[in-house]
């Protein structure tokens, strides 16, 4: 068993020529049923009450009375009341109560004879008044809706042309839209016209609101059609337009088969067990849906695409490229061809898909890296201005040392002489009567006690640091009291000295002062104790300092 598959296999070209002379057939055959139509009846259509003009008699409820006896009943009304009141049609209707309902339509367009005559059938055959509604339409009013009608139908297809032309950026596809368009309502009023002769069916308000259904329908499968060519069609395409045209209309066939079966069952249904009322709309609604689609496929897809190959970009690719012939898909083999193509092109999407994961990860992870190199050149770049910043703090903490040694060197260079003097004065303060005697030819050179220039050298020596954390050392020294008037002339000597000795700056580009004193006292046992004292101050570009040593 065979079934439609998607991207089927249709010589539809091959059979466009068939098609355009079953239209010709069917434009034809309407046109013989308009002029029969105008020369038996007077008009091409046969027209209902509401475009005709007329009085339309709707009795709700009817009880157990048959078509038969109501025209019977009214035709015996009129003749006896003088009227030549005629029935143009009756049709059943449902009513509420559950007996016969029926729409009666005479062409009496006066409204007191048809109430004379609906009194007469009323007592005849005991339907209720209240059960009985008349409407009366004048001719001029139904002239006029007819005209109202046919102004409308064309508005709305210049619309259309508008919004095809606009949408798709074709003029073609909405001129060829309307085509199609004219087609289908020439074919469906024929059908109409011939009904109205042998089977007496009106144009009425349902047929009108069906005709426009139909108009939607019609445009929507031929759209569909359009886009698709116009989204295959390419010049720089390696085959014929149309080919294009065949492969595009291969691609849609199952969708509007599909969708046309799927509307045209209900209307089926209604046509089928529906009443009267709704068998006009039915009708009409079927007849436009079959002809709609048959129309899409061998009328409007083949004017579109002879049109567009006249271009000369097109017209190139049908000179270089033959149209190729597709065989019949009701084949084994080419079922089995389109189960292979179907395969791999699945194949195909699949290994695409694949391969898009795996470039999503590869960016993923290109990404990554990139954030951990940027984290890793921001660290090292932290860390280097790290080690800049300790550098020139070393480098600062040097120059500060530096500093503070060439200050100090400065002082002791500058205060030696009067350390020397008073080293000497106290050297020979301490030697005793004997040694006087013994070495009084002999010249020596003044000496500290023992330990006590030692202690004094390596507090001088001593670094900053040690110097800050001594908050007061003094170095004393008792020696043998000679007399203690010699005492107090070495003291005051020495005072002296230490008074008449000039401060001399110290030298501006060491930023550094300092000061040397000495001072001599007896205790309770007679014994004479030297004290001495030397501090300097110190200015480096750290700040201020100062060291005091006793």
């Amino acid at each position: 068993m065979y079934s439609l598959r998607p991207h089927t296999k249709f010589d539809f070209v091959r059979l466009w020529k068939y098609g355009f002379r079953l239209s010709g057939v069917l434009i034809a055959l309407a046109i013989v049923g308009f002029i029969v139509s105008t020369v038996l009846t007077g008009a091409p259509l046969t027209l209902g009450t509401e475009f005709s003009g007329g009085t339309s008699i709707q009795i709700n409820d009817a009880g157990d009375v048959t078509e038969d006896e109501i025209k019977d009943a009214f035709a015996t009304a009129a003749s006896e009341l003088g009227y030549e009141t005629q029935i143009s049609s009756i049709q059943t209707a449902a009513s509420m109560s559950g007996g016969n309902g029926y729409i009666v339509k005479t062409t009496d367009t006066v409204s007191t004879n048809a109430s004379e005559i609906m009194g007469h059938v009323e007592q005849t055959l005991g339907i209720d008044e209240g059960s009985v509604e008349i409407e009366t339409i004048g001719a001029s009013w139904g002239a006029s809706v007819i005209w109202s009608s046919i102004l409308a139908f064309f508005l709305s297809c210049l619309g259309i042309l508008a919004v095809i032309a606009i949408r798709y950026r074709e003029p073609r596809m909405g001129v060829v839209a309307l085509i199609c368009l004219f087609h289908d309502m020439i074919v469906v009023l024929g059908i109409y016209a011939w009904a109205g002769l042998f089977f007496h069916m009106e144009i009425t308000s349902d047929v009108i609101a069906a005709l426009l259904a139909i108009i939607g329908y019609s445009l929507y499968d031929t759209v569909v059609v359009f886009h698709r060519i116009s989204k295959n069609a390419s010049p720089q395409m390696k085959c014929s337009l149309l080919t294009c045209a065949n492969r595009s209309l291969n691609e849609v066939i199952v969708r509007t088969i599909n969708t046309s079966i799927t509307s045209v069952i209900p209307v089926l249904f209604m046509l089928i067990i529906g009443t009267d009322t709704l068998v006009d709309f039915a009708f009409a609604m079927f007849c436009g849906m079959v002809v709609g689609v048959y129309s899409t496929l061998a009328i409007s897809a083949p004017i579109y695409t002879k049109w567009k190959a006249k271009e000369p970009a097109y017209a190139r690719l049908e000179n270089k490229y033959p149209y190729e012939v597709v065989q019949s898909p009701f084949t084994k083999q080419m079922m089995i061809e389109a189960r292979k193509e179907t395969a791999a092109k699945l194949k195909v999407e699949k290994e695409e898909r694949a391969k898009l994961k795996q470039e999503e990860r590869e960016a993923a992870a290109k990404i990554k890296q990139e954030e951990k190199e940027a984290q890793r050149e921001a660290a090292r770049g932290e860390h280097d201005i790290a080690k800049t910043t300790k550098r020139k703090a070393d480098q600062a903490h040097e120059e500060l040392k530096q500093a503070e040694k060439d200050a100090k060197a400065a002082l002791d260079e500058e205060f030696a002489p009067d350390r020397l003097a008073v080293e000497a004065e106290e050297a020979e303060a301490a030697e005793t009567p004997a040694e006087k005697a013994t070495g009084a030819d002999d010249e020596k050179q003044p000496t500290t006690p023992a330990g006590t220039e030692s202690q004094v050298d390596a507090v001088q020596d001593a670094p900053v640091e040690a110097v800050e954390e001594i908050d007061e050392e003094v170095v004393e020294e008792i020696v043998p009291a000679e007399a203690a008037g010699s005492d107090e002339e070495t003291e005051a000597e020495v005072g002296e000295e230490i008074a008449e000795q000039p401060e001399e700056p110290a030298e501006e580009s060491e930023h550094a002062s300092g000061r040397y004193s000495a001072e001599k006292r007896s205790d309770q046992d007679g014994d004479v104790i030297t004290t001495t004292s030397f501090s300097y101050g110190y200015t480096t570009d750290a700040g201020e300092g100062e060291d005091r040593r006793d």
